[in-house]
Parts: structure tokens; sequence; C-alpha cells
């Protein structure tokens, strides 16, 4: 079953000190801009962190030219359709994506992909009315009334390639929280340490989040994340005595539809709150959904 995550609110404390990945930034392409390549591809990588291909066209001036096709993680790939065995060398392929900033730079990120038999792959997300189709055959026989199943960040393609690589905007920040934020360089990211993230950063990541329901708890895994979330219902007030950790204490009550979560108990966590903005043990996280 599928549903679609909406986060309502999110509100952390943001009492915080400075501090001193896998993944990059797509800052270097035209995210406004989607050009097509048409050649033979030349080499396909089935590879982590990022499927990669080469796709050589020849140009207008009869040149060849070689086009770095960038693609996006596996899990979610194997998602649309695509396998290790989606390419080979020598198919004829039409790439169209968004090409680099540079036009020296033969490199592409790509957005969607025709294959030999006319059939086309989608990339990074599914147009609404392919979006539609796959919502139609996973639908399950009964909606969710207890908030089981597998939850999908919603979020434009900008935020996709974008927005996870900047530091927080409009948030109500203290002074230290601002002066964080000032000083931001994403050299500095915890997870080029293999530091997974906790929430409420994780969160706002563009993966899956699996909920199962046991009796008076809703367990949570993310995909791509170790950290797991336990929230315990028809609790309104903490225990005493709480053992602080990265993912705190949750604790969960209904108001009508709506599953009110509230969370303390937690550890300093560097860029805790989000890319740039470090967590201290005073934050306090109140979701809604």
């Amino acid at each position: 079953m599928k549903s679609r995550l909406k986060l309502i609110a999110i509100v952390a404390a943001l009492s915080t000190s400075g501090i001193a990945a896998a993944h990059h930034s797509r800052a270097n392409f035209e995210l406004d801009r989607i050009i097509s390549v048409e050649g033979t591809v030349t080499e396909f990588s089935w590879k982590s962190p990022h499927v990669w291909m080469k796709v050589e066209s020849v140009d207008r001036r009869g040149e060849t030219i070689e086009w770095l096709v960038e693609g996006n993680a596996i899990p979610p790939l194997r998602r649309m359709g695509w396998s290790r065995d989606a390419f080979k060398v020598g198919d004829h392929v039409v790439a169209s994506g968004n090409p680099d900033r540079d036009p020296d730079n033969k490199l592409m990120f790509l957005q969607y992909i025709s294959t030999n038999d006319g059939s086309v792959l989608y990339n990074l997300k599914l147009p609404p009315e392919e979006e539609a189709k796959v919502a139609e055959r996973l639908k399950p026989t009964e909606p969710s009334t207890d908030f089981s199943g597998t939850w999908i960040r919603v979020a434009s393609t900008k935020y996709f390639l974008l927005g996870s690589f900047e530091p927080p905007k409009g948030w109500p920040l203290t002074e230290k929280g601002e002066a964080q934020v000032a000083e931001f360089d994403l050299v500095n990211d915890p997870y080029l340490r293999c530091h997974v993230t906790a929430i409420p950063r994780l969160t706002y990541a563009p993966f899956g989040h699996r909920w199962v329901r046991d009796g008076n708890t809703i367990n949570i895994e993310k995909e791509f994340n170790p950290v797991k979330r336990t929230i315990h219902l028809g609790m309104k007030e903490h225990p005493e005595n709480i053992e602080r950790s990265r993912a705190g204490h949750s604790i969960g009550w209904f108001e009508g539809d709506t599953l009110v979560v509230d969370t303390i108990g937690f550890v300093y966590d560097d860029w805790g709150n989000y890319r740039g903005l470090d967590s201290s043990e005073q934050k306090h996280i109140v979701e809604r959904y």
C-alpha cells in the first residue's frame, strides 16, 4: 500500500551552538531547462550511490560527442521499472534532462529516457498521468485507517535536487541558529562522515517511511537510514527518566483524523534540526499528520 505523507507542521526548539555525501548538490545543472540527446549507449553503470551512463551522439556538424548522463539511486529507480539490464552497450536511446550550466561540460542530470522499444523510463519523478496509473495499480482494497503503510515524501523536482542541500529558510531562529546558518558550508555535513541523520531532518528527506502499527505503538523505519522511531499512542505525557537518544522519545494521540506526535529526550546532534543547524538536548518536536 502506498500513502502520501503531508507534513502539516514541525516545531523544533532551536537552541543551538556552532560546530565546525554521498550525495552532492545539483546546483551546476540548469533545472529549468531540458535538452534531449539521441545516441548510442557506450557504458551503463548500475552502481550506488547513483546510476550513470555514457551516450555517444553526433552533433549538427557531424562531430561525435560523448555525454555523461547521471541517474538516480538504485532503490527509487527499481520502483519506477528500472533494472541492471535496462540498457546495454549499443542500445539506441534518447536521453532528456537538465544540462550542466557550463556548455563545455557534456553532462546531464536525467529526467527521462526513451528505450529501444519506444517505452520511456523516468529517473526522478513520474509525470502526473503515469503516477496516477501506478497509484491505481497499487491502491489497497481498503485504505489505511491506522497510519500503517509506506509514506512517500511529496516534493517538487527542484526540492529533490537542490532543497536538501541548502540551510533552512524562513525559520524563526535564535541568534545562535542565525550565526550557524550564516556560516553554512556543505562540506561540514556530518552525513559526509557517515553520521546518519535524525528527526526532524530525517522527515524532510525525499525517501519512503514504513509505518507499522502494533497495538499501542507505531514503529517507523526510514529508507536509507538505520534510525528507527517508536510512537507510543494514547499518552499525552512523557514518562520520567527517559533514556536520551538521537531518535528521542515520542508519544502520540489522535485529534479527530489527525495524529499528533510529541517528541523530547534528544541528545546533542550535529545538524540535527536541518542542514546547517545543530540541535541540543532541549529539542522538542511536535508533528501533525
